[in-house]
């Protein structure tokens, strides 16, 4: 299967994709370095194939050079201790909430080789991991917070944004009437 860039755009439906299936009609270097294009370009940290309208059961994440591509997932293990960290997603742009994850995880997966997998990950790789594991199982981080919690957010997301309108308004017609101060010195002149 031939896949092109211009295939990969953003898809903000959440649903389970079926898992990948190594053959000779898909290039998985290719499909590795378009999806890794396009999370750069999206900004983040990690992207699955489905925000991409894909319907694999695999993602990219890192950071730099230093970035992964994961092939049908799975998590075999959780650390009892966990830690709440401020998360967002490009499903609700601006929108951030503390989410709580266990600090280390065991995970299996296939790389883009198709050879499988074992590894420990701890600290930003495990949440960054689990982020879109979930992501793959149709769970965003509204439904890894309670209601009050995931609507205090969206409030608060919402509050910034009508400031940076107010701001971004007052700035324009400071701008509006500087210039019709100057044009009306103009005219006397």
């Amino acid at each position: 299967m031939i896949i092109k860039k211009s295939q990969l755009i953003f898809n903000n439906d959440i649903f389970v994709p079926e898992k990948f299936i190594f053959d000779d009609d898909t290039d998985t270097d290719m499909l590795f370095n378009l999806m890794v294009e396009r999370m750069r370009e999206l900004g983040t940290i990690g992207l699955t194939a489905p925000q991409v309208s894909l319907k694999f059961n695999m993602f990219v994440m890192g950071i730099d050079d230093a970035v992964m591509a994961i092939f049908n997932p799975k998590i075999s293990a959780y650390s009892e201790i966990e830690e709440s960290v401020i998360e967002g997603t490009i499903h609700y742009p601006g929108v951030q909430v503390m989410v709580k994850r266990p600090i280390t995880i065991l995970v299996e997966y296939q790389n883009k080789k198709g050879e499988e997998v074992k590894d420990s990950l701890t600290g930003l790789s495990s949440r960054i991991f689990q982020h879109h594991f979930d992501l793959l199982q149709g769970l965003t981080i509204k439904d890894k917070v309670s209601k009050l919690k995931w609507d205090l957010a969206a409030k608060r997301f919402i509050n910034k944004k009508n400031k940076f309108i107010k701001q971004q308004v007052q700035k324009k017609l400071l701008e509006i009437k500087k210039d019709m101060q100057n044009d009306n010195t103009k005219r006397i002149s």
